[in-house]
């Protein structure tokens, strides 16, 4: 699928934009913004710069169906989406030549559909909608889109990855050696490794309640 070339509707407008994406910056200064409109068009924000940070204009990406969520990295294997019917899709062609990409490919979901996907350091991590983890196994500069998806974890309400490829997440619930239990409790992604590539455990965070995470750089605990 090709680029369309004129801007999307209201296209200085951010209102219509209801998922954003802005990874941290490439080695040459510039940053990949990628969002998904309330109507689920994809957009792509050109320009963007340490020097610009509004860069210049949006520029609406060809989708064959309707998406709802967004993540962008730096790298050729880091621009993923997820359509409303739960599929995800990785954009193919993505370079410095070419920061939009070339086309799409649609990728099933494991065993129920995905709300959400989250990249970095060439790492690829699915969350469906029944709170389940998966990694994508076998992702590759050579073959992005990986071969299959891997369980990881259940209880699982969001997740996010930083630059170094920590996966950080929200816990739907975590129980307490003392038998009373948490709601929204965040925790990184232990011992993930070329051995061991879904990790092997949680390191909790202090404080309960949250809903979302975002990492962008590597954080301590």
């Amino acid at each position: 699928m090709e680029e369309r070339s004129q801007e999307p509707r209201h296209a200085n407008d951010t209102s219509e934009i209801k998922n954003l994406h802005v990874p941290e910056c490439a080695a040459d200064g510039t940053v990949p913004v990628w969002g998904v409109s309330v109507s689920g068009e994809v957009v792509f924000r050109s320009g963007v710069t340490q020097l610009k940070p509004v860069g210049n204009k949006w520029n609406l990406i060809s989708v064959e169906c309707p998406m709802r969520t967004i993540c962008a990295s730096v790298d050729s294997r880091g621009v993923w989406a997820v359509s409303k019917d739960g599929r995800a899709h990785l954009r193919l062609g993505v370079s410095k030549k070419n920061p939009q990409g070339m086309q799409w490919v649609n990728i099933d979901a494991p065993n129920h559909p995905l709300v959400n996907v989250a990249t970095g350091a060439g790492t690829v991590w699915g969350l469906d909608q029944s709170c389940a983890l998966y990694r994508r196994k076998n992702v590759q500069q050579l073959f992005p889109e990986g071969t299959e998806w891997v369980f990881v974890s259940g209880n699982i309400k969001n997740i996010s990855v930083s630059s170094n490829g920590d996966l950080w997440a929200v816990l739907e619930t975590f129980e307490y050696e003392q038998g009373t239990s948490a709601q929204g409790v965040i925790a990184k992604r232990q011992d993930i490794n070329d051995e061991n590539f879904v990790g092997t455990g949680w390191d909790y965070t202090i404080g309960t309640g949250w809903s979302y995470v975002s990492a962008r750089v590597p954080l301590p605990l």
